[in-house]
């Protein structure tokens, strides 16, 4: 029995006296943060966000939709049928049966019926492109419910 022992002892001697382990050096390597990915949203339209829609003819283009406004005195939301044009630069802006509050805004006047039920909004100053016509349109209506 002792020179099974004494062949597992040598055995045992063999595998813990094999050759040194290497030292690894430490890596003088820096590591960071990486710079996060910056991710952007696509620009979109104000008329896009509010689900219009674009139609063109040429240079000529047409955005189609609805006005939505928030009546706060009644707590509910109000829509009203609406295009924008632009034509040759020129900007315009319609809706179809503006509600009764709008003409004591100070721009009710401005709204001059073309064809029933189609009013256009006459402009003391051009929006620069269609989406100012649309949020002005808006806002004015916001204006006309809740003052």
């Amino acid at each position: 029995m002792s020179n099974l022992i004494e062949r597992l002892l040598s055995w045992g001697a063999d595998q813990v006296t094999g050759p040194r382990p290497q030292l690894i050096q430490p890596n003088s390597q820096i590591i960071g943060p990486k710079p996060s990915a910056r991710v952007e949203a696509p620009a979109r339209f104000a008329w896009d966000e509010k689900r219009w829609t674009l139609s063109t003819d040429g240079d000529d283009i047409q955005v189609t939709g609805r006005y939505r406004v928030l009546d706060r005195s009644r707590n509910q939301w109000r829509e009203f049928d609406g295009y924008l044009l632009q034509q040759a630069g020129v900007i315009s802006a319609y809706i179809a049966d503006p509600p009764v509050e709008i003409r004591s805004h100070r721009h009710g006047p401005c709204l001059q019926l073309v064809q029933s039920p189609w009013f256009r909004l006459h402009w003391h100053r051009q929006p620069k492109d269609l989406d100012g016509a649309l949020l002005y349109m808006e806002r004015m209506l916001d204006e006309s419910f809740n003052g």
